[in-house]
């Protein structure tokens, strides 16, 4: 019984890590600015689907938080864009 249901947990994480990569790969437009995806890569930030131009903004925030003496690798997935840094605007 336990067996099965922990069976069950796991076919159920694939599906639905199928599901996002399908959306990944067949998603018409970037999740931040709404512009055309030509190429696409997932935000550093957060897991939305992005065109290289909103990817150049992350890399530039993350630019800035070195500047500030921070780590970016701190800010990998944490599920917003950093815009302060110790209550400083970056």
């Amino acid at each position: 019984m336990v067996e099965e249901t922990i069976m069950e947990k796991i076919e159920e994480k694939a599906e639905e890590k199928a599901v996002e990569n399908h959306k990944f790969f067949d998603q018409k437009n970037c999740d931040r600015c709404g512009n055309e995806l030509t190429a696409r890569i997932t935000s550093w930030f957060t897991t939305d689907t992005i065109c290289m131009d909103c990817s150049a903004k992350e890399d530039e925030i993350k630019e800035k938080l070195k500047a500030k003496g921070k780590n970016p690798s701190d800010y990998e997935g944490c599920g917003y864009i950093p815009k302060t840094v110790n209550g400083k605007r970056l």
